[in-house]
């Protein structure tokens, strides 16, 4: 987590005054501040969701997979999303984000390139 952040996530726990380390809790009736469960998140996100009148198929998960695709197209290396991600193994994350990878990869290339291409058979 950047510095900028941390200093923030310390801010709102001392600014919420219910004592619970957990950054995010539940404010339902049942949970009564509890730490918010992946179902949970997965709640929050529906119903906003449908109160914003966004695509009905928008899930938590989609916002995972939309930052994962950012810090790519930004150049963070695949190693370090897929420790972000938790996947196990890269092929994993390469498999999922390889159209991602090949958009990057002609950037790059781009960037790089010195001269036009010339004509094959030149």
């Amino acid at each position: 987590i950047m510095p900028y952040a941390q200093q923030a996530i310390q801010a709102y726990l001392r600014e919420r005054k219910d004592g619970n380390p957990a950054l995010f809790v539940s404010h339902s009736r049942n949970a009564g501040g509890a730490r918010l469960t992946q179902s949970g998140a997965h709640n929050v996100v529906k119903k906003a969701v449908k109160a914003l009148r966004l695509e009905p198929t928008l899930s938590a998960h989609d916002f995972r997979h939309y930052r994962a695709t950012q810090l790519l197209r930004d150049g963070m290396p695949l190693e370090v999303v897929q420790e972000l991600l938790g996947h196990a193994d890269v092929s994993t994350t390469r498999s999922i984000y390889a159209p991602v990878l090949g958009v990057q990869l002609v950037r790059e290339w781009l960037d790089n390139v010195d001269q036009p291409p010339g004509k094959i058979n030149e």
